[in-house]
């Protein structure tokens, strides 16, 4: 059982001016069964003031499942073994784990108990293939503007 109760408020800087308005959301969690206060939390939001107090209290509880949800890829999808060398790397890395998961969490939605026949470095890899097709990534001019890039960088850095 949880209450909620939200107020606009404005906070200030150290200089005491004025910064923006904002939402303070707290909830307080009671037991079933003896109604006595379990935890309070407070949030602050920056949702529009006409917020239905129900969707304000969904989006402050499902912060466990974003956990939750971040640690399978971590585990799972191999989120946390990003050791690439340029920016790039890092976002397609992060990018086909995100994706790797959401195919994982589907697929476990659906309620299939048997083994998937491809491991979890074939989806990715599989997922990279269909998002480089849909974007185009490797046609001949793309390639050569990327080793044209990369090339261009090496040199400058040698200076």
């Amino acid at each position: 059982m949880v209450e909620v109760v939200k107020r606009r408020v404005v906070s200030r800087t150290h200089r005491r001016q004025q910064g923006h308005e904002e939402m303070v959301v707290v909830m307080r969690s009671r037991d079933r069964d003896n109604q006595q206060v379990v935890k309070v939390d407070y949030a602050l939001s920056n949702a529009a003031p006409a917020t239905p107090l129900w969707q304000c209290a969904r989006v402050a509880k499902a912060d466990h499942r974003i956990e939750d949800c971040r640690q399978r890829s971590k585990s799972e999808a191999g989120l946390a073994a990003d050791e690439v060398r340029h920016w790039t790397g890092w976002q397609q890395h992060q990018t086909l784990s995100r994706l790797a998961t959401w195919f994982l969490v589907q697929e476990t939605e659906r309620g299939k108990k048997w083994t998937l026949a491809m491991t979890l470095p074939q989806i990715r890899q599989g997922i990279a293939v269909i998002l480089r097709e849909a974007y185009h990534c490797d046609t001949r001019a793309h390639l050569l503007d990327t080793c044209q890039k990369r090339l261009r960088r090496n040199e400058l850095a040698r200076f």
